[in-house]
């Protein structure tokens, strides 16, 4: 928030609402951003550039931020996924720039694997080789779904490590109804469980 220069955000959504360009070339700036390039700690460094990404264009498409900021979260957010690739949060982060005006979800929402499987609208099965036919049980996965519906990234959570592969490649390639917040397509991290019986 520092980095941004955040001087005000509103008490009910937490966006920022006012920054101050200048405190990006403070010592105590220069000191944050040298931390966050030198730390493995996949929390501080993800979730400093999923914050970059987020907030960052807020303060862009209002035009009340003068630097590009993006660059330093696309870094930041590359670093995390290779420092805790299953954690969804830093792959569905965007830090590209926004266009003047740009409204974007606040997201990425959370919503139960019940209600979502409501939503869905394409299923891919997985397929089963016959040298992992005779493994019973359920994989759970963490899910990833864009705004336009498509998943981004499955990471398999729990269940036979043997299907974790053949499930993963298959929910890869679902698609949901898009979901929206406010009027805005929006991510949604959700839970699937598939049960091989």
């Amino acid at each position: 928030m520092f980095l941004l220069g955040v001087t005000a955000r509103n008490y009910d959504t937490g966006m920022p609402l006012a920054c101050d360009a200048s405190w990006h070339e403070t010592p105590l700036a220069e000191k944050a951003l040298a931390e966050l390039k030198s730390s493995s700690d996949p929390q501080l460094v993800g979730g400093a550039g999923f914050l970059l990404a987020r907030d960052g264009a807020t303060l862009w498409s209002e035009g009340k931020l003068t630097w590009d900021y993006s660059s330093l979260a696309k870094d930041l957010l590359a670093r995390a996924q290779s420092l805790e690739p299953n954690r969804l949060d830093w792959f569905v982060a965007n830090p590209d720039l926004p266009q003047s005006g740009e409204r974007r979800a606040a997201g990425p929402l959370r919503i139960g694997g019940a209600v979502m499987e409501l939503k869905r609208v394409h299923t891919v099965l997985p397929e089963v080789p016959a040298s992992l036919s005779g493994i019973r049980g359920s994989v759970m996965l963490n899910v990833a779904v864009g705004g336009d519906g498509k998943v981004i990234r499955a990471v398999a959570e729990s269940g036979p490590p043997e299907l974790y592969a053949i499930s993963i490649e298959a929910v890869e390639q679902w698609t949901y109804q898009t979901t929206k917040l406010n009027g805005s397509p929006v991510t949604v991290i959700t839970r699937v469980e598939i049960n091989y019986r």
